[in-house]
């Protein structure tokens, strides 16, 4: 890496904690915008001087004091130009200095999924992982499974239409191309002896579904969720996700939307495997896409977001039991105090065990954006996840006059990253326009948006400024490390 990036790269999150400390203590609850934490990637070919830039974070503990982000690339030539998965192993916290940024696995112009001869580009996005962190103790005992790491990101093909760009996702041409290539990359890795790089343990592949025969194909039709996965026991030896996947539900083939997946350690092969799916959580005629799970004191819940033209709120399920067919209630009506969603919308159970959610809201912009500014609320699972406590996470559009209102600036991806113990927990988001390489039309659609129905080409300072940033969420007062480590030996 040039030292000149990997100054800009780094300084920048690695200062964040010292000036956020010298200031006043913030409220309890307070959500306080910090700076950029990645400008560039400082890989050969993969950063900004190849047109590509830092996007969709996401972030793992990997021992007691060193910590795994992960992103991907994101380039100008067309709408969702994901790239390449890149990963950054932090000392101290995840914006700590870094001591080694490398490549999980590189995008390509000339991908041949199909093996017809043709030349795609090959998207990838959305990382997440999960995993024990080294040296942790389980029920007083170190944990068998700890310093195994699975990660994983979406991959599909996108055509091109026409010389450096990249169709449109909703082009008939790009719909037909990921129903035939959408699946899930995954891959094992560790944590080094010396702690400064992880180990490849499987490089990656297709993550294919339990139950399906081993030539069946439908079983690598699977999406992720962007959010990580969390534990499902006491042990962390099992793990739940929410996937949307390529089949129909047999008890409820016109059902559509996500289900429960569940991921549980085999000591044999000291690898995790993906052992349980469960059924569709929503009923037919609703189109729910993407979404996570959220242990309650009681029992399960899920969200996803709907259509951005469907005119709903975020959409919730209560459960007992995520594998099961029966749900405690079902949320997915229009209600008081429910913003609109036509936007990601990450939600998470927080270190305080406050439910917080984060998204842009159409109706509440001063822009009339609906992916800016980028919000925080708490929500009340008594209440129907009531939603109070509104903040606004990130406002480019508030501090920086040179960033024009018609490229339709977006901060989204936010990631609540892993609490290792302490006062405050991070986030991380990424920012970006509508604006790319050229200026582009917008169609019509069926709710009051795009705001703008021209995009106009993105301008040089608007690319500096996309990246990911930084914010810190303050709890007023401390909350226990989640995991439990070995004593730390003299030296």
């Amino acid at each position: 890496m040039n030292r000149r990036k990997f100054i800009a790269t780094t300084a920048i999150g690695a200062l964040a904690a010292p000036t956020l400390l010298a200031k006043a203590t913030p409220a309890p609850g307070t959500v306080t915008p910090v700076g950029k934490l990645v400008h560039d990637c400082g890989l050969p070919g993969q950063g900004r001087d190849s047109g590509a830039f830092p996007a969709h974070p996401n972030g793992i503990r990997l021992s007691r004091d060193r910590f795994l982000l992960l992103y991907a690339t994101r380039g100008w030539r067309g709408v969702d130009e994901d790239r390449s998965i890149i990963y950054q192993v932090r000392a101290g916290a995840f914006n700590g200095l870094v001591l080694k940024e490398g490549l999980l696995e590189a995008t390509a112009d000339d991908w041949d999924p199909l093996g017809d001869g043709s030349k795609y580009f090959k998207q990838q996005g959305s990382p997440s992982g999960f995993g024990v962190p080294k040296g942790a103790v389980i029920g007083g005992r170190p944990a068998p499974h700890a310093n195994l790491f699975v990660l994983r990101w979406y991959q599909l093909a996108r055509p091109f239409s026409g010389p450096n760009r990249v169709e449109r996702p909703l082009a008939e041409a790009s719909v037909k191309l990921e129903a035939q290539t959408l699946h899930t990359r995954w891959m094992h890795v560790r944590l080094n002896e010396a702690e400064n790089d992880i180990e490849v343990l499987d490089p990656p592949s297709v993550l294919r579904a339990p139950g399906f025969a081993g030539d069946d194909r439908i079983a690598e039709r699977t999406n992720q969720s962007r959010v990580q996965p969390v534990p499902f026991n006491d042990t962390a030896t099992e793990w739940l996700d929410q996937f949307s996947v390529g089949w129909p539900d047999k008890e409820q083939p016109e059902a559509a939307g996500p289900v429960a997946a569940k991921f549980r350690y085999n000591p044999a092969r000291h690898r995790y495997e993906w052992v349980q799916t469960g059924p569709r959580f929503f009923p037919a005629g609703l189109e729910a896409i993407e979404g996570s799970m959220i242990r309650l004191s009681d029992s399960w819940a899920m969200y996803a977001r709907p259509h951005k033209d469907a005119g709903l709120p975020l959409l919730w399920v209560r459960m007992d039991d995520p594998f099961s067919r029966s749900a405690r209630k079902v949320l997915a009506q229009p209600r008081p105090g429910q913003p609109t969603v036509r936007g990601p919308v990450d939600v998470y159970r927080c270190a305080d065990g406050r439910i917080r959610v984060f998204s842009g809201a159409r109706e509440l912009s001063p822009y009339a954006n609906r992916r800016h500014p980028l919000y925080c609320w708490e929500a009340d699972p008594a209440a129907d996840f009531a939603l109070s406590r509104r903040q606004v996470v990130f406002d480019i559009l508030a501090t920086d006059r040179q960033i024009r209102p018609e490229s339709e600036p977006i901060a989204d991806m936010c990631k609540l990253l892993p609490h290792s113990g302490g006062s405050s927990q991070w986030i991380a988001h990424r920012f970006r326009t509508e604006s790319i390489d050229f200026l582009r039309e917008r169609p019509a659609s069926t709710n009051p948006e795009p705001q703008f129905r021209v995009s106009p080409a993105v301008s040089d300072h608007e690319r500096e400024a996309h990246g990911i940033y930084l914010a810190r969420l303050d709890y007023g007062e401390s909350h226990p490390d989640p995991w439990t480590f070995s004593p730390t030996r003299a030296t």
